[in-house]
């Protein structure tokens, strides 16, 4: 598990917002003197994030952060149950935030869960041991309330970037597009693609990576944005952003490991080709689950390159995660038991 401590930001002035999901939280609510420690729990389909936090004074002050890809969409079989060897990797994951999160028996958590938690049908099942695990309420949130808090997030963070921006999320099984000005999001799509899925579908099990099997991806990926592009045309934006655990791998791919990476289009295009050339990924990549799902995820962003006409891409660090941390704080039931 990745673990990470000790930053801040500055948390935006209130204001209003579209209706959004309700913030699950524990029941053991924080005295009013005790520190306000808010931690958000995102369960999505390909990894699972927390970030535990403090707010005061209006800042988020960050008090650790974990992550484990635990990729929940992989195998669901054809009654559209999970399978078990995920589950196992979501409970044990689940088991390790809570021992971090006891470490602060005051905190309030806002806890989502995502895409393939929509999908399966054992879903519910999944939650209530989930939630016995965590030891707080899980949320199981829509695709367009996800959007919008990943937007929320991300306008949050790009602050101080161009105010209008094209906002992409590539999940385990759902990809985000979201265009808005400012913190306003003005158009959004929950799409049914991800890069778990699409492994699933068209790099099952294979230790070469295939010409045929990247075209085929890519063109059944190139159909599905066609359907939606419309519905973004009447929209400008002067900056294309996007989050994801696959975009900063392609990113440190392509040789951008700073902060705030980018990755252009002759980049990606380049990149793609010398994994068609040599059959495989680069060595710099570990055999693990990463690795497995990377061709889809790199289908999938050359698709939304080439559809939505996009140069270069900001790859950012926040997403979902930090769009709870900032529901949190406006949900009027939170503040008035603060």
């Amino acid at each position: 598990m990745d673990y990470e401590d000790s930053m801040s930001y500055q948390a935006p002035a209130l204001e209003p917002s579209p209706p959004q999901p309700v913030i699950a939280t524990r029941a053991n609510e924080p005295s009013s003197t005790a520190p306000q420690y808010i931690a958000a729990v995102d369960l999505g389909s390909n990894s699972f994030h927390m970030l535990l936090t403090r707010y005061e004074q209006g800042q988020f002050v960050h008090i650790a952060r974990a992550k484990q890809m635990v990729q929940l969409a992989r195998g669901l079989d054809d009654d559209g149950r999970l399978c078990k060897q995920a589950q196992a990797r979501a409970m044990s994951c689940l088991d390790d935030f809570r021992k971090i999160l006891n470490q602060y028996p005051e905190t309030r958590i806002a806890a989502a869960a995502t895409k393939v938690l929509r999908m399966a049908s054992d879903s519910e099942a999944f939650l209530n041991t989930a939630q016995q695990r965590l030891g707080a309420p899980i949320q199981l949130i829509s695709g367009e309330q996800e959007a919008l808090l990943v937007y929320k997030g991300m306008a949050h963070h790009l602050s101080d970037q161009p105010s209008r921006r094209l906002v992409i999320d590539i999940g385990g099984a759902s990809t985000e597009l979201i265009v808005g000005f400012e913190h306003q999001a003005q158009q959004l799509k929950s799409l049914d693609l991800g890069c778990v899925t699409s492994a699933e579908t068209f790099f099952p099990g294979s230790s070469t990576i295939e010409r045929e099997q990247f075209d085929a991806c890519l063109k059944a990926t190139c159909e599905q944005l066609h359907h939606v592009k419309a519905s973004f045309a009447p929209f400008q934006w002067d900056i294309c952003a996007g989050a994801s655990g696959t975009l900063r791998v392609i990113a440190e791919l392509i040789g951008d490991t700073s902060d705030q990476p980018v990755i252009s289009r002759l980049a990606l295009d380049q990149l793609i080709e010398e994994m068609l050339t040599n059959g495989q990924l680069s060595e710099q990549i570990p055999e693990n689950l990463r690795h497995d799902v990377l061709p889809a995820g790199l289908a999938i962003l050359k698709a939304l390159f080439s559809v939505f006409d996009i140069e270069q891409m900001l790859v950012a660090s926040a997403s979902l995660k930090e769009g709870l941390l900032l529901q949190a704080i406006q949900d009027p039931y939170l503040q008035n038991n603060a």
